[in-house]
């Protein structure tokens, strides 16, 4: 089955979901709402192709998704610090990724001394995440 990529039309988080060929609609994981499939670059490769406008044609598609989505990650960034200039906007993004992993890290911590104050050992853990 292949992968789209949907769209939330809600909170606007994007996600991909294997569905079958037929099947377009998904709701948000997080929030529920109805949710857009995007059209996405495909995953294949022209093998011995001799003609070259076929692999223009898909090069240049590709680089005009890259590029929107580029344009999506930077109007998120814009909305989301404010208007400034690239240097601030790439400290801020910094600055939000080092929180995340440090909020990571806190919650990993914490999920630790939990296992260990139940007396869960790592055969435990791992018999469970085998048995799924």
């Amino acid at each position: 089955m292949p992968i789209y990529e949907f769209v939330c039309k809600s909170c606007s988080l994007e996600f991909e979901e294997m569905k079958s060929v037929d099947d377009f609609k998904s709701n948000c994981p997080a929030c529920g709402a109805e949710s857009e499939k995007l059209m996405s670059a495909t995953a294949f490769v022209v093998k011995g192709s001799t003609n070259s406008s076929i692999d223009t044609v898909i090069g240049a598609d590709a680089e005009r998704r890259w590029a929107a989505i580029e344009e999506r990650k930077n109007k998120r960034n814009k909305e989301q610090f404010g208007i400034v200039s690239e240097p601030e906007l790439k400290q801020k993004e910094s600055q939000r990724i080092a929180g995340l992993l440090n909020r990571q890290s806190e919650a990993y911590s914490a999920i630790s001394k939990a296992k260990a104050e139940a007396g869960v050992t790592k055969k435990q853990e791992l018999d469970h995440a085998l048995k799924g």
